[in-house]
């Protein structure tokens, strides 16, 4: 005796994804790929459709240069990535049976830049830019055709610290500033930037009338100073600049 289980036949439209193996050769990249047909029916009993979540298929670009066209089988995968019995399936284009799919792989070069900052505006009231500033990644590896990618030798970012204080810092999406047919290869989306602003103090020095240089004086003339003796000098700027300044370092001088 045999029994046999019925159900009624369902079917799902599903969109055909597509996953690369193996590596290609060293300076390039996949870079796109076509599938046709990209749309496909997946027919068979109904408790067995509804576990079909995605259909895939692989294209091995293993020491690819260039472009290529390739079949690749049709598989369905459940929610949790696991594969499924094909035999349960019958994958349908146009109403006729097809077990594989076109897969068109574009391969282009690969280049390795470096990334450049562009400190520009005027900070806060109190804070000076004193070209200090760090980011990470300093490099990126873009992709595309030759002619693209021989025109291109960095990739500059600009910053803007208008208005900022003590220390800035911002995330830039590198694609917004890549040339058009110039992608991202590197596997960073963003360039992470952090500018460091000094602190402006006031300070004084005193300077004696003997610390200051008289220059071109007239052989028959003497030089004093008749009101004062002494002098007040206010210095503005970072800790770090007014620190070397001393009356003796300051270098004034009158020229007669």
């Amino acid at each position: 005796m045999l029994i046999v289980k019925l159900e009624d036949v369902a079917t799902k439209n599903m969109q055909v994804t597509v996953d690369t193996t193996g590596d290609t050769a060293d300076g390039y990249y996949v870079d796109d790929f076509e599938v046709k047909p990209n749309i496909i029916t997946v027919s068979g009993g109904k408790s067995k459709i509804e576990r079909v979540d995605f259909v895939k298929v692989e294209v091995n670009v293993s020491g690819a240069k260039k472009g290529f066209s390739s079949d690749a089988v049709l598989v369905a995968y459940d929610e949790d990535g696991n594969k499924l019995d094909g035999s349960y399936f019958t994958f349908l284009y146009n109403g006729e049976a097809i077990d594989t799919v076109n897969v068109g792989i574009s391969i282009y070069n690969t280049k390795e830049i470096p990334v450049e900052i562009d400190v520009k505006g005027t900070p806060q009231e109190g804070y000076e830019y004193n070209n200090e500033y760090e980011f990470t990644p300093t490099t990126i590896t873009v992709g595309g055709p030759a002619k693209r990618l021989s025109g291109i030798d960095s990739v500059v970012v600009p910053v803007n610290i208008t208005g900022a204080a003590e220390q800035y810092e911002m995330n830039a999406v590198i694609m917004d500033y890549l040339p058009e047919g110039v992608k991202l290869v590197s596997s960073e989306n963003n360039i992470s930037i952090r500018i460091q602003l000094d602190s402006v103090i006031t300070s004084s020095i005193e300077v004696t009338s003997t610390d200051i240089t008289i220059k071109n004086r007239p052989d028959d003339m003497n030089v004093y100073f008749p009101n004062n003796d002494k002098f007040l000098l206010e210095l503005k700027g970072t800790d770090a600049q007014i620190k070397n300044y001393t009356n003796e370092s300051v270098g004034a001088y009158v020229d007669l």
